[in-house]
């Protein structure tokens, strides 16, 4: 019908009453209860059937839009009692309402239909409501099922954690030296309860074996200290060595004669400390034997013995050794003043004569000899002239035999260099006397002659010493450097040459007597010095100098520090 109502369009548009006639015949031959024809402005072009309900047939918007779309809309009005249909005429440009009445049994079934519908879509709407609400049940069941088995993961964590945290914080106390922390939990029967058992067992164990580690370890340092003590009071060294040869132990007496600072030795090999003990003493279970050392230019003679730590079953040696210096010393003095008082009486006594006996001849005979004259009293003059270096022989004799006890007192020992230098330098006017002294820091107690003795005799031979070795070269006779100082204690008095120094082979023995290196002397000049200083309580030190010549130093305790020495 659309397309029959498209045909007529022209004599639609121009006779648009006359249309009605034809459109009813449609309606009746098509059984349409209503034909209405309208354009797009709602202007009613033709009609025709019953069309009292038009004022009810209102047509929405939707269903204009979806009709000028080219699509046939189906319109329900007037409680369902007709059905309308909507189409689009293009060529009208304009628009054809069809209605039909509706059986009422299809429309209570059509209303049942939209109510099923209705409910469908209210079912639909309720379905989202009911499954929104579901699923925030299932999240809020879901949280609650999550946290409560957290909290019963927490709960068991912490239940089984709770003695293991203990036991590690117990640990962590052990570990710091708390030996009598405990952890706690022991009623557990499982095997965390039998590991907290064995943890304390343990710890009260390691408690009781500390407890008897103090004990011990109390006893060995009250031992010590007491062999320490008795150690440090024992005017003897004693070194232990292990089996290797190294220094476990040794007392202050053993580092002082050793020449090393306190705990010096400990950890050392015996042979790179003194290679002098480890080469005398070996492998004998008890050996006795002097062994002679040189520390600081100084000969110091040990009477060591060795012995083996085989009964106390810890291996290796017990070195003990005194020094016996000074009682070696004082008997090779007491031998030597012997040797020296029967020398001085034997030779003493016929010099006179012979000297009294030459000179006689020479004066009697000179003028009666006619045959060699000269040859005559040049044979007196030597007998009367050695007989004279007999006399100052046995002079020296006599005194290092009986050398005077000192009288000390207070003297400048600067100020006795001085005297010396100034006696000499008038003798010996080719030879260069440097004195550096600190005269306000070298007053020692002495016997002042004795001591200007001394420094003479070395002097003399730094002069002869530097003599020999310029004077047959055309050139000075070099130079001799005297120096005092302070040093700590001690006040020394240092003399040094450029001469010749001393022989090597003759350096450690040089101060014993008669040992010279002068084709006329005594050798009892150093020997003399040496026991001049050893009855003022000092020392003596001969070396070579490097640059050449040789450096003699004295050494005498400080005015003052011999009080404070004895006190200490």
């Amino acid at each position: 019908m659309p397309w029959e109502l498209s045909q007529q369009e022209v004599f639609l548009r121009l006779q648009e009453k006359a249309f009605d006639a034809p459109l009813q015949l449609m309606a009746e031959q098509r059984g349409i209860a209503e034909i209405v024809v309208f354009d797009v402005k709602g202007t009613v072009l033709a009609k025709a059937g019953d069309v009292e309900g038009l004022k009810d047939a209102v047509v929405p918007d939707w269903a204009i839009q979806s009709a000028q779309s080219g699509d046939a809309v189906v319109v329900i009005r007037g409680g369902g009692e007709r059905l309308r249909t909507l189409l689009w005429l293009p060529k009208v440009k304009g628009f054809v309402l069809l209605g039909r009445a509706i059986d009422p049994g299809i429309s209570q079934h059509v209303a049942g239909v939209n109510r099923a519908v209705g409910a469908y879509k209210d079912a639909i709407n309720e379905r989202t409501t009911i499954e929104a609400r579901l699923s925030i049940l299932y999240l809020l069941f879901g949280v609650a099922f999550i946290l409560a088995s957290i909290w019963a993961g927490l709960m068991f964590a912490g239940a089984l954690a709770e003695p293991i945290s203990a036991l590690i914080q117990t640990a962590d106390r052990v570990r710091a030296g708390d030996l009598a922390a405990r952890v706690s939990g022991q009623g557990r029967t499982d095997e965390l309860g039998n590991l907290l058992l064995s943890f304390n067992r343990m710890t009260a164990q390691l408690q009781r074996q500390q407890d008897e580690l103090i004990t011990a370890n109390a006893e060995m340092d009250e031992r010590r200290q007491f062999i320490a003590a008795v150690l440090g009071g024992v005017t003897s060294g004693v070194i232990s060595l292990d089996e290797s040869g190294i220094i476990r132990a040794a007392n202050r007496y053993a580092e002082s004669a050793l020449g090393v600072s306190e705990g010096g030795l400990i950890g050392k090999e015996l042979s790179t400390v003194s290679p002098e003990l480890a080469e005398s003493l070996h492998d004998d279970a008890h050996l006795e034997m002097e062994v002679r050392l040189v520390r600081n230019g100084r000969q110091r003679v040990l009477f060591a013995r060795a012995s083996s730590n085989e009964a106390a079953e810890v291996g290796g040696e017990v070195i003990t050794f005194t020094d016996i210096t000074d009682l070696v010393a004082a008997k090779r003095q007491a031998a030597w003043s012997g040797v020296a008082r029967r020398v001085a009486h034997e030779i003493k006594n016929p010099l006179t004569p012979i000297q009294l006996s030459a000179e006689r001849l020479k004066r009697r005979y000179l003028k009666s000899v006619v045959d060699d004259p000269d040859v005559f009293a040049m044979c007196c003059d030597t007998i009367i002239r050695q007989v004279g270096a007999l006399h100052r022989m046995v002079d020296e004799f006599s005194e290092f035999a009986r050398l005077p006890t000192p009288a000390m007192q207070a003297v400048d020992l600067a100020g006795l260099c001085q005297e010396v230098i100034f006696l000499l330098e008038m003798q010996h006017k080719g030879v260069v006397f440097v004195l550096n002294a600190q005269h306000e820091e070298t007053v020692v107690d002495c016997d002042a002659g004795q001591v200007t003795r001394a420094l003479n005799n070395v002097m003399i031979n730094a002069v002869h010493s530097v003599e020999g070795k310029h004077q047959p070269q055309g050139g000075e006779s070099g130079t001799v450097s005297v120096t005092v100082r302070r040093r700590g204690a001690y006040v020394e008095a240092i003399i040094e040459d450029d001469g010749s120094g001393f022989p090597e082979d003759l350096l450690e023995n040089v101060v014993e007597p008669y040992v010279t290196t002068k084709e006329n002397g005594s050798g009892l000049g150093l020997a003399i010095v040496q026991r001049i200083l050893e009855e003022h309580g000092g020392a003596l030190l001969i070396r070579n100098r490097a640059q050449g010549g040789a450096a003699v130093e004295f050494q005498f305790l400080a005015h003052g520090e011999a009080h404070a020495a004895v006190a200490e």
